[in-house]
């Protein structure tokens, strides 16, 4: 009786981090998504002057 106690409440522990740390992930998923959509406008730009390069370059 006493051990089944001490398994449930570990696993009821045990369950609950892992709510938590799904919240958190979440939460940071949601955070790396602003920033990329932030760095995406740059990246676009950057990219389409690589692309440009390299066109320059493979035209030589």
């Amino acid at each position: 009786m006493i051990q089944e106690y001490y398994a449930n409440q570990a696993n009821k522990s045990v369950s609950k981090k892992i709510k938590r740390g799904r919240q958190v992930r979440m939460i940071s998923r949601k955070k790396s998504f602003k920033l990329a959509n932030k760095t995406y406008g740059t990246c676009t730009i950057w990219l389409r002057r690589l692309a440009q390069c390299l066109g320059k370059i493979s035209n030589n």
